[in-house]
């Protein structure tokens, strides 16, 4: 296989090395990746690992487009149909929050996805990465993306169950959308989790994002996707999990002992809503977490507004609720005077007379009686003259003849009878 150096455009034969192996331009010294033929695709470098697959950036040779290629392990071939079966499922999806999956398939042996390529690393790279906490207005917005994605696969009974940061993709632009719908539960035990078996498996930061339902019992749906998307964007607005720990047993101990900390202890700056709404998300007991993500976006967006207009505080639904109280219930409500209220009302002006009012449309008809009278005259005028021309002054004698119309040109030349 031949490549070329993106740097100077020198070709290179790679031949004999190994594909995605990092390799030096002989020429001008840049660093190249020797890409992998699979398929009709090229795989670039791998960008991710893993419970059930491995993410490579490739490019699509047929549309001239970079791609990102989920395939998946060598261990996990047996849920291949359900892989390729979430898959098809979220490709129905049409929420501009929601990864869009491409296309999907098997090459000798390895069965893989292709989605959109996302550059701007994921939110647990940006987690990890960044030194200083995420901007509060920022994480909202991502919060209200997040949530919509979510609902709009919740309206065709798709469950995510494994909300973690690592799934939550960036671009360049800021723009996030989420991956990997019900994957990673393919591999999990539809039951209980025995927290010694799956120590290796669940380890930091995925534990930190789990349900503990989900451990004791084996529940699933949406009281679990909503604590762990909970506790991805208590970390995110906190800068720390909301239940830290080593391992597994640590973590959901943590969880049985009581709720997280207050983000307002951590960070002064976040709203009180939204503190409230995070830590309800994070209750222990199922039922008491928000039951629609309705709930979420509604303070995602009293949050939105709050922000532009400073002035005017965050607002929650019962809180509307409130403003629709007209009086207390002990004081009597207020009655309005009908008197008192046509009193004030200005004096009706009064109708004119039949003669003026008549008067008036007469004076406004004049410019157009007088422009039809000028009309009739001109052409009543040039009617009498051609008339007279033709008709009478034929038969008149010679005197009356001199008359101000101009006579017509004779039509023979012939004497007359007095000469």
């Amino acid at each position: 296989m031949k490549i070329r150096c993106f740097s100077c455009n020198q070709k290179l034969d790679v031949s004999d090395v190994p594909p995605l192996t990092s390799i030096a331009c002989p020429v001008c010294q840049a660093d190249m990746v020797v890409p992998k033929v699979f398929g009709d695709l090229l795989l670039e470098k791998e960008i991710g690992s893993g419970l059930l697959s491995t993410v490579y950036k490739g490019m699509d040779v047929a549309l001239d487009r970079e791609v990102a290629v989920k395939v998946l392990k060598e261990e996990h071939k047996g849920v291949r149909s359900d892989f390729i079966k979430a898959a098809r499922a979220v490709s129905s999806l049409s929420n501009p929050h929601v990864l869009p999956i491409y296309s999907c398939g098997e090459v000798e042996g390895s069965v893989f996805l292709i989605m959109q390529y996302m550059p701007g690393r994921s939110l647990e790279r940006r987690l990890h990465e960044e030194k200083e906490l995420l901007p509060v207005t920022q994480t909202v917005a991502w919060l209200g993306a997040t949530t919509r994605a979510l609902a709009s696969a919740r309206e065709r009974e798709i469950p995510h169950l494994d909300i973690i940061p690592a799934n939550l993709l960036l671009d360049l632009d800021g723009n996030l959308k989420v991956a990997d719908f019900g994957l990673a539960n393919l591999i999990m035990p539809k039951g209980p989790i025995d927290s010694e078996a799956f120590d290796a498996l669940l380890q930091p930061p995925r534990a930190w994002y789990l349900a503990p339902e989900r451990v004791t019992t084996g529940q699933q749906g949406l009281a679990m996707d909503m604590h762990g998307l909970g506790a991805t964007f208590y970390h995110a607005i906190c800068g720390q999990p909301p239940f830290p720990g080593a391992t597994l047993h640590e973590i959901m101990q943590r969880c049985f002992a009581g709720p997280p900390k207050d983000p307002r202890e951590l960070r002064s700056e976040i709203p009180a809503p939204l503190a409230t709404l995070l830590l309800r998300m994070l209750t222990l007991t199922p039922t008491e977490r928000p039951g629609d993500y309705g709930d979420v976006l509604e303070v995602v967006a009293d949050l939105e507004t709050a922000r532009r207009s400073p002035r005017q505080a965050p607002t929650t639904r019962s809180h509307r609720r409130k403003k629709l109280v007209v009086s207390p219930r002990n004081q009597p409500i207020p009655v309005l005077n009908p008197q008192s209220a046509l009193s004030s009302l200005p004096a009706p002006t009064p109708p004119r007379p039949p003669l003026v009012t008549l008067g008036l449309w007469l004076w406004r008809l004049v410019p157009i009686i007088l422009a039809i009278i000028l009309v009739a005259l001109i052409l009543g005028h040039a009617t009498h003259a051609a008339w007279y021309t033709k008709w009478i002054r034929p038969h008149l004698p010679v005197q009356a003849q001199e008359a101000p119309y101009p006579s017509p040109a004779p039509e023979s030349s012939a004497p007359s009878a007095s000469q």
